[in-house]
This record gives C-alpha cells, structure tokens and sequence, in this order.
C-alpha cells in the first residue's frame, strides 16, 4: 500500500473541492472513472473523510493538472510561514518606531492634552510587553534592549500622564 499523501488522516480540502467541482458538472462514476480511483474511494473525499495516498494524489495531479503540493495545500502553508516569519522579524522595528513617535508627540502635546495618548501609550505598552515575553530569547541583543528601553519610556510618560491628569483635575477643583 502507498504512504498517504500529508499524514493527517483527512482529505486535503483542496482535493474535496475540484472533486465536488467536477462532480457537480458531471456526475460521480465519470470522475471516479477519469481520475482512475474507486467510486467509494471518490465519496470519501468528497466528505473529506479519507486521506489520500501519494499514489492517488499522483492520479488526482495528473488528472486536474494541479501539484501535489498544490493539492495538499504546502505551498499554502509555506506562504503563510513565510509571512508570519516577516512579521515576527519587522514587529520590533515596528514597536520601536511607533514608541519613538508617540514619545515625541507627548514631548510636544501642551500638559493638558497629553491624557490622549494614555489609551495608546497603554496599548503600545502592553503590546511590547507580551511581545517581548513570547519572543525575547528569538531576538538580537540590541533590539531587545531597545524595546525593553522603549517600554520603561512608555510606562514612565503613562504615569507622568496619569500624574499631570490628576493633578490638573485638583487645580480644577473649587
């Protein structure tokens, strides 16, 4: 017997779909027939409930003119690896420049309007934090030691905020 196509027991959903395609516009013993497998084999992936083997996706490949890869959906999941790779390797840079940005615009904002920022300083904050719990040991030492110092910046402009905010609303007071 042939070793199944991707190891997890299912029919890849790509295989399902151009099956229930060409079922639809034909009907089940002419694909089955075409394709060069079982009618009950066909039923089964069209419910998605067996996995083929490489030898029948070798047959599905040559009749759809898709790869297995295609089939199995690897370049798919490659692509997606790929892009989560990117993101996790841009999000310091991303977390340093925004921070960066909005230290500044806290710099510039007149006392009274620096509570705006608080929701946001708070978000970046927490943001960096999680992101540097969950990735530290990936990172190079000194990106890491420039969010960690651009986190202690935010916490620190969060509680002169905070300070400034509670401070205007006593002087406010009668």
């Amino acid at each position: 017997m042939s070793p199944k196509g991707s190891g997890n027991g299912r029919t890849p959903p790509r295989v399902s779909e151009l099956l229930k395609k060409a079922v639809a516009e034909s009907n089940q013993v002419s694909v089955a027939k075409a394709v060069g497998i079982a009618r009950l084999a066909l039923q089964n992936y069209l419910k998605g409930e067996s996995e083929p083997t490489t030898a029948t996706l070798e047959k599905i490949s040559k009749w759809s003119g898709r790869s297995i890869g295609y089939l199995r959906g690897d370049a798919e999941a490659q692509f997606r690896k790929t892009i989560k790779d990117y993101n996790d390797k841009a999000k310091p840079n991303y977390y340093l420049k925004i921070s960066r940005e909005m230290i500044q615009a806290h710099k510039v904002l007149p006392d009274n309007l620096k509570y705006l920022l608080e929701p946001a300083i708070a978000d970046m904050y927490e943001e960096i934090m999680e992101f540097m719990r969950i990735k530290h040991d990936d990172m190079e030492d000194n990106i890491c030691n420039e969010l960690w110092k651009a986190q202690d910046d935010l916490e620190e402009l969060s509680r002169f905020s905070t300070l400034i905010r509670s401070w205007s609303q006593k002087k406010e007071e009668p």
